[in-house]
């Protein structure tokens, strides 16, 4: 990984001070961060992350976190700590081997008498904490 040089340093402090004012402007929903900061067409060097852009993906873990906690509950007493539907002893991963055996969401939900909401605040909450760079 190449550490930016004091040139790009100034560049990346600047970017962020504009990211700050991007983002306290921008108060649209979690899927639409990467409108003006899209990761593709920033300037810069492609191997260190702006902060505008760390800012950005903050905002949608947070997103993702609530969808999830909302959703999702792991307690020592169910399961033995196994991620399960909240309210439910029914593990997420029954529901993502369901899915993946092409069985849908309604046909689960109504087959384990489960809420069909809470089964799409799963996959969306997985969906948006999963569709970033894990690249360092």
């Amino acid at each position: 990984m190449k550490f930016p040089d004091k040139f790009e340093m100034i560049q990346l402090e600047q970017a962020a001070a504009r990211g700050k004012e991007a983002a306290e402007e921008n108060r649209e929903t979690p899927g639409t961060f990467f409108r003006e900061n899209d990761l593709l067409n920033r300037e810069g060097p492609s191997d260190v992350i702006l902060v505008s852009d760390v800012g950005a993906i903050r905002k949608r873990m947070e997103y993702a976190t609530r969808m999830l906690t909302d959703a999702i509950e792991i307690n020592a007493k169910k399961r033995g700590g196994v991620p399960v539907v909240r309210g439910t002893r029914m593990p997420v991963s029954r529901l993502l081997a369901e899915l993946a055996d092409d069985i849908s969401v309604s046909e689960f939900a109504d087959e384990y008498k489960l809420n069909r909401k809470k089964l799409k605040k799963i996959l969306e909450g997985l969906s948006v904490y999963i569709d970033r760079s894990f690249v360092r």
